[in-house]
């Protein structure tokens, strides 16, 4: 899949649900745009219209960038630029892509066109795991003893050694 080009920013609008539960946020401002939007209260026309031209000039930059570097005329960018997704197949007819491949295609692709030295280590990215419970790697609890960190994988909740390293 191949996203097209767009410039998106999604705010929650949680006013109702606030105010379902009681809850009523109160704030103290520079200026009425002082982190507007926020999810606290729906957005003023004011805010939206903030955001619609900062979204406008990152979309027009985008779109410049995208023609300039996938060489494409108007008629093509207009193609790529309504927010659609593509296939890879579509991408590359389109100039999104220069070619369908996974990635030992991308590999040989950096060694022949951008002379990265052949056998270069590629190494995986993971996320790393979340400390389940954040007060057991304090060191102490409740009356001032220490308290060992633990996780359910018995590894102390360190993240697991880099074997490269």
């Amino acid at each position: 899949m191949v996203g097209s080009i767009g410039v998106l920013m999604q705010m929650p609008n949680a006013a109702k649900l606030m105010d379902t539960v009681g809850v009523k946020m109160e704030e103290i401002k520079s200026s009425p745009l002082k982190a507007a939007p926020n999810p606290y209260e729906p957005a003023t026309p004011e805010a939206r219209a903030a955001v619609a031209a900062m979204i406008a000039d990152s979309f027009n930059w985008f779109k410049g960038l995208v023609k300039e570097r996938r060489k494409l005329d108007d008629a093509g960018l207009a193609t790529v630029s309504d927010g659609r997704v593509f296939t890879g197949r579509q991408g590359v007819d389109l100039k999104l892509v220069d070619r369908i491949g996974g990635e030992r295609e991308a590999i040989a692709w950096l060694e022949s066109e951008k002379g990265v030295a052949k056998g270069l280590k590629v190494r995986d990215w993971k996320k790393p795991r979340k400390i389940e419970n954040p007060s057991a790697c304090s060191g102490a609890r409740r009356g001032g003893r220490p308290r060992r960190a633990s996780s359910r994988h018995g590894d102390g909740g360190r993240p697991d050694p880099d074997p490269a390293a």
